[in-house]
């Protein structure tokens, strides 16, 4: 089983951070990782925050090897048009 234990500071850290935060996406993901580092499996947090399981492990694994920055980031792209550029 993953270890998600972070340390009392950052979760204090990440909860002010949370605050802050005006990006409901990007709140979701924060609190995702303060949820697993206090406990909750990764099944109950995405229950709540309705992600799934692997989504909420993902997000952890971003907090831990790149810290806050990398849960704000959104490397979405979206899919590739389906019509053609002279269709007006």
């Amino acid at each position: 089983m993953k270890d998600y234990t972070l340390s009392k500071e950052e979760i204090a850290e990440l909860e002010k951070f949370h605050r802050s935060l005006r990006d409901e996406r990007q709140a979701d993901r924060v609190k995702a990782v303060i949820a697993l580092s206090k406990g909750w499996s990764a099944g109950q947090v995405a229950e709540i925050l309705l992600f799934d399981e692997k989504t909420c492990r993902h997000y952890f694994e971003r907090y831990q090897q790149d810290g806050v920055q990398a849960l704000l980031d959104d490397n979405y792209s979206g899919a590739e048009p389906k019509l053609d550029a002279h269709i007006v």
